[in-house]
């Protein structure tokens, strides 16, 4: 299984099993609600300047469009699956896959 770098996803392995993660338009757009901006432009600025506490939302949100998982069934392996640096590091290539930024 390989992550299609065309759509901009990544694997993040939780408990053995790996999850694409992507951001698809409606992914974006639920994001752009979630910190409030009005256009991509802002919210790829508001993403590459995120807090430690905003990265598992984005996560979930590319969680749940990548691996057509549950949104509850999301959160749960993001909070017992994965240490801090692992997502971390699974955000820093979600957003470069997507943008091109680091």
């Amino acid at each position: 299984m390989t992550a299609n770098g065309y759509r901009g996803e990544v694997f993040l392995t939780l408990e053995n099993k790996p999850y694409t993660l992507v951001l698809t338009l409606d992914a974006l757009a639920r994001l752009e609600a979630l910190f409030e901006t009005n256009d991509l432009s802002a919210l790829i600025a508001r993403l590459c300047t995120v807090r430690a506490e905003q990265i598992g939302p984005v996560l979930i949100e590319a969680m749940v469009a990548g691996s057509c998982v549950e949104r509850g069934q999301a959160v749960k392996l993001l909070e017992l699956g994965a240490s801090p640096a692992t997502l971390a590091r699974a955000y820093a290539d979600l957003i470069r896959a997507t943008f091109g930024a680091s």
